[in-house]
């Protein structure tokens, strides 16, 4: 399976779009959220700001006498707060909220439906639009 590169564009959908590649394989690849080995995969695929980003992070934690990262779950969390924008979850929300049948068919509206999907990585509410 391929994955894209992530070079660190501030186009949160890029972004997005990236993490659900790398969660894709790795549930082709049976690997658990605590294996170290999600993380190697993802930096593999950092290039440009995100690689540079990525290496400073790491420096950064062995300089304040911190552990580099090892697990996805933290790796996550730290590349959501750089590569989406603070209020990226309220605005997503919001657009949720303004959501309007308009002219469209009851069966049309059931259509789009499935297209947005709620997920907690963080016990917050987190909206993804789907392709699927």
């Amino acid at each position: 399976m391929h994955i894209s590169e992530f070079s660190g564009q501030l186009d949160p959908s890029a972004f997005i779009d990236w993490i659900k590649e790398l969660k894709r394989y790795f549930d082709m690849e049976n690997l658990e959220e605590d294996n170290p080995r999600r993380v190697k995969v993802a930096v593999t695929k950092l290039k440009s700001h995100a690689a540079l980003w990525w290496d400073n992070l790491q420096t950064s934690r062995q300089g304040q006498g911190k552990e580099k990262i090892r697990l996805w779950p933290k790796m996550l969390k730290h590349m959501k707060a750089k590569f989406l924008p603070f209020d990226y979850e309220q605005e997503l929300f919001q657009q949720y909220q303004n959501l309007r049948q308009r002219d469209l068919s009851v069966h049309d509206v059931k259509k789009i439906g499935p297209l947005i999907t709620y997920n907690r990585p963080t016990d917050r509410l987190f909206l993804l639009a789907t392709n699927t």
